[in-house]
């Protein structure tokens, strides 16, 4: 029985792991949206504003990573 805890523990780190990187890539990319926001570098969605660009492109990202993380739980 604790052989199969141990390999449980070990696919729950997996997870867990996936779900930290993902974070993190997350945060990566805000800030580079935001940079290029505050820089005035960010390409403009058609018929949006700056403000709006930058929230729907952060919303987009923050889709993707609660999708993978989805993914990641429902796996275990």
């Amino acid at each position: 029985m604790q052989t199969a805890r141990i390999k449980l523990a070990s696919a729950e780190i997996d997870n867990l792991n996936e779900v930290f990187s993902s974070i993190v890539d997350i945060a990566k990319k805000t800030n580079t949206i935001i940079d290029d926001a505050n820089k005035g570098n960010l390409e403009l969605i058609p018929g949006k504003t700056l403000e709006e660009t930058r929230e729907t492109k952060i919303l987009q990202i923050l889709n993707e990573v609660r999708t993978e993380v989805g993914e990641a739980v429902k796996e275990n």
